[in-house]
């Protein structure tokens, strides 16, 4: 599924944003578990991120349901002049790992990505399917951007399903964030631009990863 470009324009700033970096003591891939909050450093790489955000006045904080990406959010409208409202939407939620959830590790999970990518393909014990998580990425993308048409806003999600938001707007082949070339690190911040053409760039990383 791509970008059909049925979207209202906007004259508003739009961000798309992941969240910081979160407690994880035994390097597991967390997925939609519950139980990761920021760790210090990811507070501190929220704070930073909140920071370079305050020059624009948010209007509104979409933000995925996981706690990391809430608090992530709660950080950035703490510190932005435009008091911007928090809507949260369970369709920015992390890509579904299936049985591997809470199990396989980082380590692994990098090192064999081919494996379970073509494992999320066929939706192998649970997975969610790339396809599926760049529909839902979409349908909420553009959905937010006609009803708050001409305001600003910031939405908060997770590395693969951005880098599937970002291909589905610019229509090129789906492929993990790894590898990908869009460097969705922990806190970074990427600009859209619609029109008069889809533009997706890169404005913010913290100092610390």
């Amino acid at each position: 599924m791509g970008y059909t470009g049925n979207m209202a324009s906007s004259a508003g700033k739009i961000f798309v944003m992941r969240h910081a970096t979160p407690t994880n003591p035994r390097r597991v891939m967390y997925g939609n578990l519950a139980g990761f909050p920021l760790s210090d450093l990811g507070r501190q790489q929220a704070s930073e991120a909140g920071q370079w955000l305050s020059r624009y006045s948010l209007r509104h904080i979409i933000s995925s349901p996981r706690e990391r990406t809430h608090q992530t959010a709660d950080v950035v409208l703490n510190m932005n002049p435009g008091h911007p409202d928090i809507v949260t939407d369970e369709r920015l939620r992390d890509v579904d790992l299936g049985i591997a959830t809470g199990v396989v590790s980082m380590d692994d999970f990098h090192r064999r990505r081919q494996y379970y990518w073509e494992s999320q393909e066929r939706q192998v014990d649970g997975m969610e399917a790339p396809r599926i998580t760049q529909a839902r990425m979409l349908a909420v993308f553009e959905e937010m951007c006609r009803r708050y048409s001409g305001e600003s806003l910031l939405f908060v999600s997770h590395a693969d399903p951005m880098a599937f938001l970002f291909q589905g707007l610019l229509n090129q082949l789906l492929m993990p964030s790894v590898g990908s070339g869009w460097g969705i690190t922990k806190a970074s911040i990427f600009e859209i631009q619609l029109s008069p053409r889809v533009i997706i760039k890169k404005v913010f990383q913290p100092t610390e990863q």
